[in-house]
């Protein structure tokens, strides 16, 4: 299962935690969402709020609080995944007593013998919940990707008939007993049943039911203990009822122990047929004769049955106590709200940096705001509505501020921690990978194809909202990615001097694992930060820091363990084929969203650069995959030929820039540079030579991915991603190589621009070149930059075989139509090469890819 829902009255968070939560592992680990009634839930997070791990980052509790100061009523889980979903609609709350030991009744719906018609209308409930919430954008897209047709592929809906659930709200609509009789039908009941622990002061809510519904006979099944059933109320139902006190004894009850009867239904009995309708609601006027903005919300479904059925499985079920407790006298008042505090927080949630916070009443002008009892700062950007700019985990806040001249003070409240309750049931299950393949003290080949395989798990879902994980502590700004070139950039924040002036010593790596699994951790939200790393204490893991000499980033030596791979080269291979094929699809790019994305990156470049330095991921095989990943996504895509699929989401976006501030990020930037290493260290060769290309084009044309933050954050990132993948440090040959690889892309993006304006045959008739070599880069227009394969003449009866970079694979072009570019830069067609930097720079750069496509031979397609 990839959703869960769960609607309650109450909760019980030590419940939830030790055995709710149990179960949901079992079924997948799903996402989860809460609602329960406001004050329920600030009371129990008042009483438990010591023992909680996970609210707000793990599962989402939503308070719901309705009008006048009634309650949050309903009961209902709801599981959803892809291939089915099953629907509980009853009367328990999320506690130990409503799931475990009351007297409860439920129903259970799926799919696959019900249909989808109920789980629309439990939708449509959910939706009218969720629009009495504040803040509620990210709760809205989490039931949609509880219901997002792309990834639930349930029966079709059955044409509209008959409601299967009655619920209420309490936004105008009718009393609930409308709809419970229209439900029982006009017809004369033979029996009427009424079973409810609860009642009004006065029996106002039972004696209407009964008038309502014309029948022969009436039974009133209630608890023999806790109910507020009183004489007066029981007198008040009228005559002719008859009263059972019921009581239920589980085989594991303690001797002389019953459950307390919670179950509410109400039954019309005809003839052979028994009509049910059975749920949260109590026979009180709170709930079921309230009209309007008044009364509480509830959520009834509808049974038949028949009749036999229906006294066999239900009221023998109940059978009359041997004691009961007698009926008082005075009137207890039920379903009476909580005193609630004069100034409440209705919601708050952190994303991005940035904390919202609903309160009430509006009248209090807040004063104060306090995170974890330290006082921030804050802004009112609305009414009700206070903005609190704030990185780091946030546990719980609170508001202080004056109304009428007095001092009032909100309850401590949760925050949901929006980066972190995105997160998927795969993602999950990937994070439980992490320690069982990085947590002993070795890891082998088949731990780490394991966690590759729950990597590539992870990437077959795409829910509708966000990935999760933390945002980056400072994300690039327009002015920095967007408006400034990054020409100017680099030639300013990125010099030599002042990267090395970010430069933090590093250890001599132990080849430990457990930077890798602590630097995955952190990315996906559950470690402190890069920075938070970089000064904090020894805790006794691995070796003390030393000052030990600086080694070279050198390509790591053959590992004793690279025998064990052989016998998982088919797996591996089978793996890198299905992550390939998942996300260079279609539906992947066009749904996945900017946080997934980065995310996604981000992670397979550390589990690649991991694999590869222990020598289980081949030279051959990284190129092979890393070409194919990265022509999609920078160079050529599924949508436009011209573009990879990252630049053409951007460019497609209704506003790119933020699509664009979205998808960056420093450690983004730092994941990719360090792949780009990995390509960088490997022997001369034409997928080398190929590799480094596609590099200087990707960067050049979505710059802002590579540069994606400040230069220390990025370099500080950089450090531990090179560090997690068991590499040494040397400042200088990290800094040159990044400096380098910027460098070529501002080449490649300079010369790309001259080329286009100069055009494909105009260029061609100005050079002059006889023959072209081996490794030689050539420009063919809408077929962009290719690899000389085989020497040969420029002339028309000669065909140019070419290592195609854009569309990849290999391709042949006539001779005279062959367009190199060290011919047009020697030409001098293009005048504003005339700058000695760009002329330099790009002649050492096809030096380079020359020298490494000669080295080898053609890789195979």
């Amino acid at each position: 299962m990839t959703n869960a829902i769960i609607l309650t009255h109450n909760i019980d968070f030590v419940f939830l935690q030790t055995v709710v939560m149990s179960y949901l592992r079992k079924c997948g680990d799903p996402s989860l969402t809460i609602f329960a009634d406001a004050d329920c839930a600030a009371a129990s997070y008042r009483a438990q709020r010591e023992l909680l791990d996970g609210m707000g980052t793990r599962y989402r509790v939503v308070p719901v609080r309705m009008h006048h100061d009634f309650v949050f009523h309903p009961k209902a889980l709801m599981l959803s995944g892809p291939g089915h979903a099953t629907l509980f609609v009853g009367s328990g709350n999320l506690t130990f007593g409503g799931w475990r030991q009351n007297g409860e009744v439920w129903t259970q719906y799926s799919t696959t013998d019900d249909g989808r018609t109920v789980f629309d209308e439990f939708r449509v409930y959910v939706e009218q919940i969720i629009s009495r919430v504040p803040l509620a954008d990210s709760i809205l897209l989490e039931l949609q990707d509880a219901y997002e047709p792309k990834t639930k592929h349930w029966p079709l809906s059955a044409p509209a008939g008959v409601p299967t659930l009655l619920g209420r709200v309490s936004g105008g609509e009718r009393p609930l007993i409308d709809s419970i009789v229209a439900a029982l039908g006009d017809e004369p009941a033979d029996d009427l049943v009424v079973c409810s622990p609860y009642f009004d002061a006065e029996g106002e809510a039972l004696a209407e039911f009964r008038m309502r519904v014309a029948h022969r006979r009436s039974l009133l099944l209630h608890p023999a203990w806790g109910s507020t059933l009183s004489q007066q109320a029981w007198t008040n139902a009228g005559d002719g009822m008859e009263r059972r006190p019921c009581e239920i004894r589980h085989d594991h009850a303690i001797e002389g122990r019953t459950a307390f009867v919670h179950a509410k239904f109400y039954a019309a009995i005809r003839g052979d047929t028994a009509t049910i309708v059975q749920g949260s609601a109590n026979c009180s006027r709170a709930a079921l004769l309230m009209n309007g903005l008044r009364g509480n919300a509830e959520l009834m479904n509808v049974l038949r049955t028949s009749a036999e059925a229906f006294r066999r499985d239900w009221l023998a079920t109940l059978p009359e106590a041997s004691d009961p407790k007698p009926l008082s006298e005075a009137a207890e008042q039920i379903d009476q709200a909580l005193t609630p505090p004069d100034l409440q927080i209705l919601r708050a949630q952190a994303e991005g940096g940035v904390i919202l916070v609903a309160f009430r009443p509006t009248s209090v002008t807040i004063t104060r705001s306090l995170i974890d009892g330290n006082q921030v700062a804050f802004t009112k950007p609305a009414v009700g509505l206070v903005r609190i700019s704030y990185v780091g985990a946030v546990s719980e806040l609170r508001l202080e501020g004056q109304v009428d001249g007095m001092i009032v003070s909100s309850p401590l409240h949760w925050v949901d921690q929006e980066d972190h309750l995105r997160s998927t049931a795969r993602r999950r299950r990937f994070e439980d990978a992490i320690p069982r393949a990085l947590g002993g003290e070795r890891i082998n080949a088949d731990q780490w194809l394991d966690l590759l395989q729950a990597l590539g798990e992870h990437f077959k879902y795409t829910p509708v909202r966000g990935a999760g994980g933390p945002r980056p502590s400072q994300a690039p700004t327009e002015a920095e990615t967007g408006t400034r070139r990054y020409e100017d950039l680099f030639a300013t924040d990125y010099s030599a001097a002042n990267l090395l002036s970010y430069w933090k010593p590093e250890p001599s790596n132990t080849g430990s694992h457990d930077s890798l699994r602590k630097l995955l951790l952190r990315w996906l939200g559950n470690g402190p930060t890069a920075a938070t790393l970089e000064t904090a204490p020894s805790q006794g893991e691995g070796d003390p820091r030393e000052d030990l000499p600086a080694t070279s980033l050198l390509p790591p030596q053959r590992s004793p363990e690279a025998d064990a791979l052989a016998r998982s080269q088919k797996k591996l291979a089978q793996l890198l084929q299905e992550i390939e094929k998942t996300i260079t699809s279609g539906d992947y790019i066009e749904s996945r969203t900017p946080d997934f994305l980065r995310l996604d990156l981000m992670l397979t470049s550390a589990i690649l650069q991991f694999g590869f330095t222990k020598d289980w991921l081949r030279h051959e095989d990284f190129f092979a995959f890393t070409h194919r990943v990265w022509t999609q996504f920078f160079l050529s895509g599924t949508k436009d030929s011209g573009k990879g699929d990252l630049e053409w989401r951007r460019d497609e976006a209704q506003d790119p820039a933020a699509f664009s501030k979205a998808l960056s990020s420093p450690q983004l930037s730092a994941a990719l540079v360090a792949w780009s290493f990995i390509g960088v260290n490997a022997p001369p060769s034409l997928e080398r030579a190929r590799f480094l290309l596609a590099r200087a084009v990707s960067i050049a044309r979505m710059h802002e991915l590579w540069i994606g933050g400040a230069p220390d954050e990025i370099l500080r990132e950089l450090q531990e991603v090179l560090r997690a993948s068991m590499r040494d440090l040397d400042a200088e040959y990290v800094i040159t190589t990044w400096r380098n690889a910027i460098i070529q892309s501002m080449v490649v993006r300079a010369l790309g621009e001259g080329l286009k304006a100069a055009g494909l045959e105009q260029l061609r008739s100005a050079i002059h070149a006889p023959a072209v070599a081996v490794g030689d880069l050539l420009w063919q227009g809408r077929a962009g930059y290719c690899l000389v394969l085989e020497a040969g003449l420029r002339g028309s009866e000669i065909t140019i075989r070419t290592l195609k970079l854009q569309l990849g694979g290999t391709g042949e072009f006539q001779g005279n139509k062959t367009l190199p570019v060290r011919a047009v830069l020697a030409s001098a067609v293009l005048p504003h090469w005339a700058n000695g930097v760009n002329t330099t720079a790009m002649a050492a750069f096809l030096d380079e890819l020359g020298a490494n496509a000669s080295a080898s031979h053609p890789p195979n397609d």
